[in-house]
């Protein structure tokens, strides 16, 4: 184990905090006593008393990873014909229990972020429109997704983001390196991490937000890779990152901000992640957050993981028996080749919610 400074304020000398030793510690005893701790400094709390949840979200017991437009430009889904799969899925489950992760709804996957404008191939903003307010007649919510640290190399030229691009504790440009979007087995370096602990940057993703938010009624906002922790010099992105979901809680009521995955730092600011579900089911981040499929799981069939950036996943369906929420990727051929199986998870839902929401 290892203690560090806060990395925008290294320096020469540093006081560490008190460590306690414990020889054949009883099982759960050492967690016990971090979690203590993080809710002591955090202000983390348990899952039933969270004022960060919506009354909504306890009623939900399927995700639906909805996947429109990829990296390369290929369209999985319109908002037209996510609207008519909605329809179908809402005749065999009640919409209160349903929500939809919208990935790739800005145009190309990641290509252009952080622009943040409907996709002109998936139907546009009156596509958008047609979408969400749809969905709510049937009693579904839907969260549109954005990164909370990623850019395009050219949109933060243009924009003018260069001062919060991520810096390492030598004052290196962080670089992107590990991500393959177009299958020809090398890694396309066409993005960079971003910080929201920097003021114009974490503006420009707040007043996006409010955007989508305003002009859609959609009903929160997912944060891609939300745990991203530099060791920039610069700008504290946790405290960026609480700046900017107080802010969003301020504004909007019933309003869900769920993120990738975080650490017991981002389990306070985020109630919700889609990366935690490999976790068993007595693990102590149960008794603070919740969790369900990441979106790269492979949809039913060929197992597509659609926008994201595996291209394939072999897929397998979601348990009743564990506390994840069940999810279901949703890419062009799953309906109606695979309604099949679409009906299997959805049974699956309903079991999971009365083992689970009770």
């Amino acid at each position: 184990m290892s203690e560090d400074e806060e990395y925008t304020e290294r320096s020469q000398k540093m006081e560490g905090s008190e460590w306690i030793l414990i020889h054949n510690p009883a099982p759960g005893a050492v967690s016990a006593r971090w979690y203590k701790l993080v809710e002591k400094e955090r202000g983390l709390e348990s899952w039933d008393k969270r004022e960060d949840v919506p009354a909504w979200l306890r009623q939900v017991s399927l995700v639906l990873n909805m996947h429109c437009e990829g990296w390369t430009g290929y369209v999985f889904n319109t908002f037209d014909r996510q609207l008519e799969i909605l329809h179908w899925i809402a005749e065999r489950i009640e919409g209160r229990h349903l929500l939809v992760y919208l990935a790739g709804w800005d145009g190309r996957y990641y290509w252009n972020y952080p622009i943040y404008k409907p996709s002109r191939a998936c139907g546009d903003t009156e596509g958008l429109k047609r979408l969400v307010d749809g969905a709510h007649q049937l009693g579904i919510h839907v969260i549109p997704m954005f990164g909370l640290i990623a850019s395009n190399y050219r949109n933060t030229q243009k924009l003018g983001f260069q001062q919060a691009a991520c810096r390492t504790t030598y004052d290196l440009e962080e670089i992107c390196d590990w991500t393959e979007w177009d299958e020809d087995l090398s890694t396309d370096l066409i993005w960079q991490p971003l910080n929201v602990g920097e003021d114009k940057f974490r503006e420009h993703l707040f007043n996006k937000i409010c955007w989508v938010t305003d002009t859609f009624s959609t009903d929160g906002v997912i944060l891609d890779i939300s745990g991203w922790l530099p060791q920039d010099p610069r700008h504290n992105i946790l405290e960026g990152l609480k700046t900017l979901v107080e802010g969003l809680h301020a504004r909007y009521k019933d309003f869900l901000i769920f993120g990738e995955m975080g650490s017991e730092f981002h389990m306070s600011l985020i109630p919700l992640f889609h990366s935690m579900a490999n976790l068993p089911a007595d693990h102590p981040f149960y008794r603070y957050c919740r969790t369900f499929y990441h979106l790269g799981i492979g949809a039913p069939g060929r197992g597509s993981t659609g926008v994201y950036e595996f291209g394939v996943c072999p897929y397998v369906r979601p348990r009743s028996d564990h506390p994840a929420i069940p999810t279901l990727g949703l890419v062009d051929d799953t309906l109606p080749q695979h309604s099949k199986e679409v009906e299997a998870v959805i049974k699956v839902a309903k079991d999971w919610a009365r083992r689970w929401n009770s």
